[in-house]
């Protein structure tokens, strides 16, 4: 029952929190169908909206494949080495939110709109991966 609450609960709050947010226009976001190709956050959570059983999909895979084992080996590692494995992810966020950036940014618009998707990206995962740890170290 612990390993399906962790594989399926966990990456489910962490989408609600982020479906309560834009459908409570948290960003203040005002979101229409057909600003989905604009490049901009607004099209991102539209693209959202409609992909995201897809996506709770890949988080539930990616939850199986790769953060339970990663999560057991964590019980047997050091202090230093959970610190080591928190500093790691947060890097891979910040790659991970620089490549969307960089996919959607419009050079036009200079570089400061790149920093500032790029901060936003990073503050989206890092919040999800937060809310995911966290329900799965309540869980266990």
């Amino acid at each position: 029952m612990k390993k399906l609450l962790k594989i399926f609960f966990a990456p489910f709050i962490g989408f609600l929190v982020f479906s309560v947010a834009i459908n409570r226009n948290f960003f203040n976001i005002v979101s229409k169908l057909k600003e989905i190709g604009l490049g901009e956050i607004t099209s991102l959570t539209v693209f959202y909206r409609y992909t995201l059983p897809l996506m709770y999909l890949v988080a539930v895979l990616t939850q199986l494949l790769i953060i339970n084992p990663v999560w057991r080996m964590l019980r047997r590692k050091t202090a230093a080495d959970r610190v080591n494995l928190i500093v790691d992810l947060f890097f891979i966020c910040l790659t991970f939110s620089l490549g969307i950036a960089y996919a959607i940014w419009d050079k036009a618009t200079g570089t400061s709109h790149l920093i500032g998707l790029t901060e936003f990206f990073l503050l989206v995962q890092i919040i999800y991966w937060t809310v995911n740890l966290l329900t799965m170290y309540l869980v266990d």
